[in-house]
């Protein structure tokens, strides 16, 4: 997560978290903080 984190410039590690685990299930996160999911890179949906 830490690399994570520092790739991104993000702190919150409960979305670098979440971000890691759907990587690695190969499926999206639903969440309202598009700011900090779109700098992990993650896959999302808004809702």
């Amino acid at each position: 997560m830490g690399r994570t984190l520092a790739a991104s410039g993000t702190s919150d590690v409960a979305d670098a978290h979440f971000a890691v685990v759907a990587e690695r299930l190969g499926t999206f996160i639903l969440s309202t903080d598009r700011n900090d999911m779109s700098a992990l890179n993650a896959r999302f949906e808004t809702y």
